[in-house]
C-alpha cells in the first residue's frame, strides 16, 4: 500500500511540473508574438495636403511657389494686401488666398489671363486688379494698390528715360544705318570703359522720324559722383552719319524727363566724340 501511494505521489508531482512548464511557455509565446503584431499594423498615413484655392475667372496651373522669386507688396483700398510674384514675362498675384497666373502684355504695364487684368504705373508703384470676364462691367477685386515693400531688397525696378531723335533735312539713310543712344558719366575721359553707363541700339530701316527711344539703366551701379549725360548718333558701316554735337545733361536720375535730341553731321575736330557703333550682326 505504501509503495502504491508513493508512486501516485511521483506522478502528481511530475503531472504539476508539466503544467506549469506548458503554462510558463505559452505566456513567453504570447510576449513575443505582442512586437511582431505591433509591426504589422499598417503605418498611419499623413493627412493629404491642401491645395490654394483656384481664383474665380483664372485656373492654378501650376503648384505653390517653392522657391525665391522677387516679390512685391501692395496696400489696397480697404486694407487688403496684395502680393505679386514676378516671373519672366508673367506674374503670380495672391489677393485673399487666391492666385492669380497672368502673363505679361506687350504694353509692358498689364498681365492677363484672358478674365482676370492686373495694371501698374511704369514703375509698378501702383495698382489694380480687376475681373474683365464681362467686358463692358469690369469688376474691381483691388483697387488703389500701393506699393509697400520689396524683395530682394535691392532689386529696384530699373530707370527709363524716354525722348525722341531727328536730324536736320532728313536726307534718304542706307537700310542699315542704326541709332546708338547713350547714358555716359561726362565726369570721366570719354576713352575709360566706365564712361558708358548705358546704351539702347535701333535699327532705323523702316523707322520714320522723329524716332522715338527707351534707355533703361540701374540707378544703384551708377557712381554718386558721375555726370550723366546722353550721347547719340547714327551710324552705317562703322560710318558716323549725325551726331550730337553736345551731350544733353540728365540732371535727375530718380525722375529723369523725356528729351528731344537733333543730331548734326559729326564734326571731326571733337576729341571726345565716341567711336561709331557698329552694325548689328
Amino acid at each position: 500500500m505504501f509503495v502504491t501511494m508513493s508512486s501516485v505521489g511521483r506522478c502528481a508531482v511530475v503531472f504539476a511540473t508539466a503544467v506549469a512548464f506548458l503554462v510558463a511557455r505559452a505566456g513567453v509565446h504570447a510576449r513575443t508574438q505582442e512586437p511582431q503584431a505591433t509591426q504589422s499594423s499598417p503605418q498611419q498615413q499623413p493627412p493629404p495636403t491642401q491645395q490654394p484655392k483656384p481664383a474665380p475667372g483664372g485656373q492654378l496651373s501650376r503648384p505653390p511657389i517653392r522657391f525665391a522669386l522677387p516679390r512685391r507688396v501692395y496696400t489696397c483700398a480697404g486694407g487688403t494686401m496684395l502680393t505679386v510674384l514676378l516671373e519672366t514675362n508673367a506674374v503670380r498675384v495672391m489677393l485673399d488666398e487666391r492666385v492669380y497666373d497672368l502673363k505679361a502684355l506687350p504694353d509692358g504695364t498689364k498681365y492677363s489671363n484672358g478674365s482676370t487684368v492686373w495694371a501698374t504705373d511704369a514703375k509698378g508703384e501702383t495698382g489694380t486688379l480687376e475681373d474683365d470676364t464681362d467686358t463692358a462691367k469690369p469688376k474691381a477685386l483691388a483697387q488703389d494698390c500701393r506699393l509697400q515693400s520689396m524683395l530682394p531688397l535691392s532689386a529696384t525696378p530699373p530707370t527709363t528715360i524716354t525722348g525722341t531723335v531727328t536730324f536736320g533735312k532728313r536726307p534718304a539713310l542706307p537700310e542699315d544705318a542704326v541709332l546708338v543712344v547713350e547714358l555716359r558719366n561726362e565726369h570721366l575721359l570719354a576713352s575709360d570703359p566706365a564712361t558708358k553707363l548705358a546704351e539702347v541700339t535701333i535699327s532705323l530701316k523702316g523707322h520714320s522720324f522723329p524716332v522715338a527711344f527707351e534707355l533703361k539703366f540701374d540707378r544703384s551701379k551708377i557712381p554718386g559722383d558721375a555726370r550723366p549725360a546722353l550721347w547719340a548718333s547714327i551710324s552705317s558701316r562703322d560710318k558716323r552719319l549725325f551726331a550730337l554735337k553736345e551731350p544733353v545733361a540728365v540732371p535727375d536720375l530718380a525722375s529723369p524727363k523725356p528729351v528731344a535730341l537733333t543730331l548734326s553731321p559729326p564734326s571731326r575736330s571733337r576729341s571726345q566724340e565716341a567711336p561709331p557703333a557698329k552694325n548689328p550682326p
